[in-house]
């Protein structure tokens, strides 16, 4: 379908149930995964990497798809730009170019609920309990909705386009970050959208991660103005990841973290212990940040650049735009959403 546009299958959204993947995390000092490494270097790495993941040294990095997934297809009418699971991980909210805001039972396979927005959904997160939707729109707009009646509970329009979203909750309040096209990181109390802090990143902002305890929040990003027709980017293009404290929301959050790539950086996502944080992007590799050095324990090679990432309890995975290289990748000329479930039992993009 991908080759032939008048044979084009309708879009879905794809939801394997099941994926086993063992290995991925930081080592003690810097080192990068390619063809120079002995098997002994390989296995000292993996070692190190897993236990600061707290998984034990005995596991092998290996993945593998297991022979009893299902996989779930959930039509939209159009293409969809943007994924979240529940915090409970039984439904799926979905958002795109139709302009409205979906969600589906993840046992039935069912639509549950659709809201029109009014203008095609770039991003879309749950709030922490379950209680809200939140989304941003190509008109610069960030809604909250609640829940169980589809309504409205808040909006705010901003002067800059939004391009991710991340919401969580801290000192017994919901907070929900924006990122902009112009390098703005914005920090809103929900769900009324009180605007309480802005950092600057400098570069446009892809992707927005906050720790499980809501303490960090990382953003990755870079601006590029000749829309990958230039191949050798400077500094000047803001390419990097970026992490601010938010132990305490009284004050401006302090810059812990800035670490710079060569290439655009379209997505970060911190594991499930906080004590690692992915980030990748055109560069074709994944780079694992140490939240106790803040520096580069390790990188993974890719085939090709990386469009988003998601953490399971057990493993990382990436969707990357080269088509065909595995159940959890699409295609680089569209926007690409991948995510996990909060018991690491689907991944959805």
């Amino acid at each position: 379908a991908d080759d032939d546009p008048d044979e084009a299958a309708p879009p879905t959204i794809s939801v394997p149930v099941t994926l086993t993947v063992d290995g991925l995390s930081q080592a003690p000092q810097k080192q990068h995964v390619g063809a120079g490494q002995t098997e002994a270097q390989r296995i000292r790495m993996r070692r190190s990497v897993l236990q600061l993941l707290g998984m034990g040294a005995d596991k092998q990095t290996a993945v593998k798809a297991s022979k009893s997934r299902e996989t779930v297809h959930l039509e939209c009418q159009d293409e969809v730009i943007t994924l979240a699971f529940s915090p409970d991980g039984s439904t799926l909210a979905a958002g795109g170019e139709d302009a409205h805001l979906g969600t589906w039972s993840l046992s039935s396979g069912s639509r549950t609920s659709s809201v029109k927005v009014g203008h095609p959904i770039q991003c879309v997160a749950y709030s922490s309990d379950g209680r809200y939707l939140y989304t941003a729109d190509c008109e610069k707009n960030i809604t909250a909705w609640i829940v169980e009646t589809t309504s409205l509970a808040g909006s705010e329009q901003l002067d800059d386009y939004i391009d991710s979203i991340a919401a969580c909750a801290r000192e017994n309040r919901e907070l929900v970050a924006v990122g902009t096209s112009l390098g703005a990181v914005k920090l809103f109390l929900a769900p009324d959208l009180e605007e309480i802090m802005s950092f600057e990143h400098g570069g446009q902002v892809h992707s927005l991660s906050f720790s499980s305890t809501g303490g960090l929040l990382a953003a990755g990003g870079g601006t590029d103005n000749m829309h990958g027709l230039m191949i050798k980017k400077d500094s000047s293009h803001k390419m990097k990841t970026m992490v601010w404290n938010l132990e305490d929301l009284s004050t401006s959050g302090e810059v812990l973290c800035e670490a710079e790539f060569e290439d655009i950086v379209r997505a970060v996502a911190f594991s499930p212990n906080n004590q690692v944080l992915a980030s990748a992007g055109e560069d074709k590799k994944v780079s694992l940040l140490s939240m106790s050095r803040f520096e580069e324990v390790l990188s993974l090679d890719t085939t090709a650049g990386i469009r988003a990432l998601a953490w399971t309890k057990k493993f990382s995975a990436s969707g990357n735009g080269r088509r065909g290289q595995s159940d959890h990748s699409m295609g680089c000329d569209g926007q690409v959403g991948l995510v996990s479930d909060p018991e690491g039992k689907r991944l959805a993009n």
